[in-house]
């Protein structure tokens, strides 16, 4: 699965939010959570659903979907997932490494935990969780040839692996 992101569309996309007091807060991601979006952006990419996947990984349907939002990722879920994807786990560590980089370099802020649904609710717009946003800004940020993790982590780790040889 592929995606095109224009900068025209992407204006949605904001580092900084005003408050109305003119005072800006940074945005937070969580890594978690874009681990969890890598990890889904995969899923996808494979053309599988869920269910499907959970059982590939062995993990139930609802433990995927928590990982997916950044709310389940221990290490054995990491390893179940990177197994049953045919993997390393330092694949998807990577491809979430440099969309953290990425996000990094535009200004946000990167949490290493995701908040509870209280706390997310009581700190407003400050924390970024939508999939979809933290899938476009990252992707933003990387280099025209690292976008090719539209297209999965494996090409993303082949074309990484390439450069690497050339330097």
């Amino acid at each position: 699965m592929s995606f095109f992101l224009s900068y025209n569309s992407f204006v949605l996309i904001l580092n900084e939010v005003d408050k109305g007091e003119g005072i800006y807060m940074k945005k937070k991601v969580a890594y978690s959570s874009i681990l969890g979006t890598v990890i889904s952006e995969e899923r996808e990419h494979r053309g599988m659903n869920q269910a499907t996947a959970s059982q590939l990984c062995g993990m139930t349907q609802s433990t995927l979907a928590r990982v997916e939002i950044g709310r389940a990722s221990t290490i054995e879920n990491m390893l179940k997932i990177s197994h049953g994807f045919g993997l390393d786990p330092w694949q998807l560590f990577k491809v979430a490494d440099d969309r953290v980089k990425a996000l990094k370099d535009q200004g946000y802020e990167i949490e290493i935990e995701l908040p509870s649904e209280k706390e997310l609710k009581d700190s407003g717009d400050e924390w970024i969780t939508a999939k979809t946003i933290i899938s476009r800004a990252s992707v933003v940020g990387l280099t025209a040839a690292g976008i090719a993790i539209v297209d999965g982590v494996i090409p993303y780790i082949n074309k990484f692996l390439k450069n690497k040889k050339t330097e």
